[in-house]
């Protein structure tokens, strides 16, 4: 088990200028993820074109898209890289920057979801229930 563990906490497993390819098994479920992330934003962004929604679950959707095809495209540049072992940039360090961009990419949007949106919502509906009273202009 260690020897499996190992290399991933030496130095020259994430900084070697040309890493070493995948297992076989590892290389094709890389694959299908990359290519679900990016098939799943497509997915996602045609829907958000074509539903009739409210703005903010639109705005949503189209952001989740753009995050999902997004993350998608660029590991499947990372994959490429490391498959055809490009000195350099097959450095498995951007697989670790990939998945932190990203990572706090999807945080992001989903703060927003979760926290930002309802309380604009509420925030709404609290200055509604006060501009109910306030005298309206005259025309």
């Amino acid at each position: 088990m260690w020897n499996v563990i190992a290399p991933l906490f030496t130095l020259n497993f994430w900084f070697s200028v040309t890493a070493l390819p995948f297992t076989p098994v590892l290389d094709k479920v890389i694959l299908i993820f990359m290519l679900g992330l990016t098939l799943s934003g497509i997915g996602i962004w045609v829907y958000a074109q074509q539903a009739v929604q409210d703005k903010t679950a639109r705005q949503t959707q189209r952001s989740l898209a753009t995050v999902l095809g997004l993350a998608g495209i660029s590991g499947l540049y990372l994959y490429g890289v490391t498959w055809q072992r490009i000195p350099v940039l097959s450095m498995r360090i951007f697989f670790v920057v990939w998945v932190i961009g990203f990572g706090y990419w999807g945080y992001r949007l989903y703060r927003r979801v979760k926290i930002e949106i309802p309380l604009q919502r509420r925030e709404a509906l609290e200055r509604a229930a006060y501009e109910k009273w306030l005298p309206k202009p005259k025309k």
